[in-house]
């Protein structure tokens, strides 16, 4: 399908790539104070993310895009908080919905583990994540 955005995922509860900035992002933003990677761990276990890899490398990774596009800053070695005043109004109601998405599934996925389940992608078609 033209225009859809495929949610590849190769585990129950694994996420990555732009829902998992999001999801780092929005938590920061949550927090309203700076977190370590060991915290964004803990929080996102706390969320049912599994991480493919090592945790902390893969955090690390994900929150570095989120600060070419200024919406996190790296305050010291493996602490960061969020720039919310740098985000436009309607890129964080994007990563508001997306978000939300993401914790559906990850709360579906902690409540009916080995089943499939469907995703409405906001003004596309249903997306089936096995």
């Amino acid at each position: 399908m033209q225009g859809t955005e495929q949610w590849v995922v190769r585990s129950p509860g694994a996420i990555s790539g732009r829902q998992l900035r999001y999801l780092l992002t929005t938590l920061l933003i949550e927090a309203g104070r700076p977190l370590t990677v060991r915290e964004l761990v803990l929080l996102c276990n706390r969320e049912g993310v599994v991480f493919q890899g090592r945790a902390s490398k893969v955090i690390s990774d994900a929150l570095r895009w989120e600060i070419s596009w200024s919406r996190v800053t790296r305050i010291g070695r493996g602490v960061y908080r969020a720039s919310s005043g740098m985000i436009p109004r309607s890129t964080r109601h994007w990563i508001a919905k997306r978000v939300r998405q993401v914790r559906v599934y990850l709360a579906a996925v902690r409540t009916q583990a080995g089943q499939a389940v469907y995703l409405v992608h906001p003004g596309w078609s249903t997306v089936q994540i096995t």
